[in-house]
């Protein structure tokens, strides 16, 4: 998403143009699922290297959890699935359990699922796509973690 608030608008498919341990707080939201998976780890491992230690990454991205839970409800889920999927130009959806795996693998600790404006995340309240969009904020996951000092 290109968010006006933002302090810095990069190719999230390229080598992030930041110094190594040169930033305090990483938000990504809904950004994550538009790059396949190889570039998706490639672009956590860049949050990873410019991250000073104590740093701290919040993720946003649909929630794969949510909608394989729907997946027998209805005709209806089926539709709101592949919306999700193909409508929207996203290229790997995670679940909780891969977003998690993925990220410590390149090195993140200290992980908590937070959620939509979360007050007590230090950058819940940059949270902005379920009203600029228009969807329940229960369909995305909201992920946490820091770069170990």
């Amino acid at each position: 998403d290109i968010d006006p608030r933002a302090d810095a608008y990069v190719d999230i498919t390229e080598k992030l143009p930041f110094d190594d341990c040169s930033i305090n707080a990483i938000f990504c939201e809904e950004a994550i699922e538009h790059v396949d998976l190889k570039c998706g780890l490639q672009l956590l491992r860049e949050c990873y290297r410019i991250l000073k230690p104590g740093g701290v990454i919040r993720l946003t991205t649909p929630d794969l959890n949510y909608f394989a839970s729907k997946i027998s409800e209805s005709v209806a889920a089926c539709s709101e699935i592949n919306e999700v999927f193909y409508s929207h130009g996203h290229r790997y959806l995670y679940t909780r359990e891969a977003l998690r795996f993925y990220c410590q693998e390149v090195g993140f600790t200290n992980f908590k699922m937070s959620f939509y404006q979360d007050s007590e995340s230090k950058l819940g309240y940059l949270d902005s796509h379920a009203n600029r969009f228009n969807h329940i904020p229960e369909i995305t996951q909201y992920l946490e973690a820091q770069k170990p000092n």
